[in-house]
């Protein structure tokens, strides 16, 4: 069981229970560099290559001359170089533990203008759980009990 001690700590606790999803394609990997670096993607991905296969800058620049890009790896090694770049870049998503996710919450939430003691159990399942492990605020977790949006934050001691 993770436990968040602030509201800060939510993000963090709900994703240490989900699954990261990464690029594994290389199609999809070269989209992320452009969209990151513009015109400098060639270099980025060529230096990060570098740290995942110990090739030489020369020979990796080749891999995206002209037409070359537009290759997909051929060679099972090859492959598993992208997938390994994949995992070192930020997950494209996360799915949740496949029985959703439990959450206990004791504390205080404002609703209009009070402040009130809060104690609830829910689990997120399906959807809810899904949309919790990749937005997750204390927004989505008060959504899970009561109507959506009724909660202005937390408050209290």
């Amino acid at each position: 069981m993770a436990l968040a001690k602030s509201f800060d700590d939510i993000q963090v606790v709900i994703r240490s229970l989900a699954s990261p999803i990464y690029m594994i394609e290389k199609e999809e990997i070269l989209d992320y560099y452009r969209d990151q670096y513009g015109t400098q993607w060639k270099q980025h991905i060529v230096s990060d290559l570098q740290g995942v296969t110990g090739l030489k800058r020369r020979s990796l620049m080749r891999r995206f001359q002209g037409v070359r890009t537009q290759n997909a790896p051929r060679s099972a090694r090859a492959r598993a170089e992208y997938v390994s770049l994949g995992e070192r870049l930020p997950p494209v998503r996360y799915d949740p533990p496949p029985g959703g996710i439990q959450v206990n919450f004791v504390g205080y939430v404002q609703i209009s203008s009070e402040c009130e003691e809060r104690d609830f159990y829910e689990v997120a399942r399906d959807t809810e759980a899904y949309s919790l492990v990749n937005a997750p605020s204390f927004g989505a977790l008060m959504n899970l009990y009561f109507p959506a949006n009724l909660v202005a934050g937390p408050c209290g001691p």
